[in-house]
């Protein structure tokens, strides 16, 4: 059992996120300008890893700093989803992705049809097409699943930062508008 090292929520290794892979994603300086402590680590939701940049110095604001975790998260799930198909992992398509028997992490595309979103009801809505094409080399592709492995449960954590922080960017931005508004 481990903490972490901003919340001190107690968890096993293998459900934290080691500090330096932390600082080297986000850009962001070591705590004094020295290595993190060997053997720290952080968990891998958008409260902790937002709270890392504001106190590293990475962000001046929460708004900056959810906005850099968020840019992250998204390019790390993509990085996964290229990684799961040179891997082997990787299931693509709304046809072969409904028809898979095993529990897959499945991702749709935000563009793509209305229908193949409600056809993969446990699907998580992501980013364009495109960018998921461009990712793994799939252009073109609404729906993409990985088979349950080590990346899959990546994926769903990485998908769980990007979302929570698309989620605070929204409110942010509803309730600066509320504000000029009230002006």
């Amino acid at each position: 059992m481990r903490s972490c090292a901003i919340c001190r929520k107690r968890a096993c290794k293998a459900e934290l996120w080691p500090l330096k892979g932390v600082a080297a994603l986000c850009d962001a300086a070591p705590l004094g300008g020295r290595s993190p402590r060997r053997g720290a680590h952080i968990c891998l939701t958008a409260a902790c890893l937002t709270d890392y940049l504001l106190r590293r110095g990475g962000a001046r604001q929460r708004a900056e700093a959810q906005a850099r975790v968020h840019q992250v998260a998204q390019q790390r799930l993509l990085e996964l989803l290229g990684l799961a198909r040179r891997c082997g992992l990787l299931v693509h398509g709304v046809e072969r992705v409904g028809q898979q028997s095993e529990e897959l992490f499945v991702v749709v595309a935000d563009d793509g049809a209305k229908r193949s979103q409600r056809r993969l009801a446990e699907a998580k809505v992501f980013v364009e097409a495109r960018a998921m094409g461009d990712a793994t080399g799939l252009p073109g592709v609404v729906a993409l699943g990985i088979r349950p492995s080590r990346l899959c449960l990546q994926a769903a954590s990485w998908f769980g930062v990007w979302y929570d922080t698309r989620t605070a960017m929204l409110a942010n931005i509803n309730s600066q508008s509320a504000i000029e508004v009230a002006r």
